[in-house]
């Protein structure tokens, strides 16, 4: 199973952003089936479609992307053992490092046993038993 956060599916979905071109790999990749089952979270979820929003300025393109979303992906709910569990690490952190979501992501990946997000967050990295697919 990977998780897929909102960095990938954004620059996927906009073909002017940097990544672009990184985004369609790892999707392609994951589309083949290269890590198993595609999931992302409720607030991945939230998160994308806004960031796609602010950055097109049209709703139309902005469902267009949520409607792919949840019709080619698993959305994991973040609980409220999650969200504790996130909150917990989000406070514990010494230097900011993770967003609140980076935070949840984290935490639905040590729940579901999940070792591979595609992600282009070069933070994850030091995340043990965590793999990121950002296609350098």
């Amino acid at each position: 199973m990977i998780l897929i956060d909102s960095s990938v599916l954004v620059a996927y979905a906009l073909a002017q952003d940097t990544n672009h071109e990184k985004a369609v790999r790892i999707i392609n990749s994951i589309v083949n089936g290269d890590f198993g089952e595609a999931c992302t979270s409720n607030y991945i979820f939230a998160e994308t479609v806004t960031v796609t929003l602010f950055k097109t300025k049209s709703v139309n393109m902005a469902a267009e992307v949520g409607e792919y979303i949840k019709d080619s992906t698993t959305i994991l709910e973040t609980d409220e053992f999650d969200f504790e569990a996130a909150w917990k690490l989000f406070k514990d952190q010494n230097a900011p490092k993770f967003s609140f979501i980076d935070c949840c992501i984290i935490s639905l990946a040590k729940r579901y046993s999940i070792g591979e997000i595609a992600t282009f967050d070069r933070e994850f990295r030091k995340i043990r038993d965590i793999h990121t697919i950002d296609n350098k």
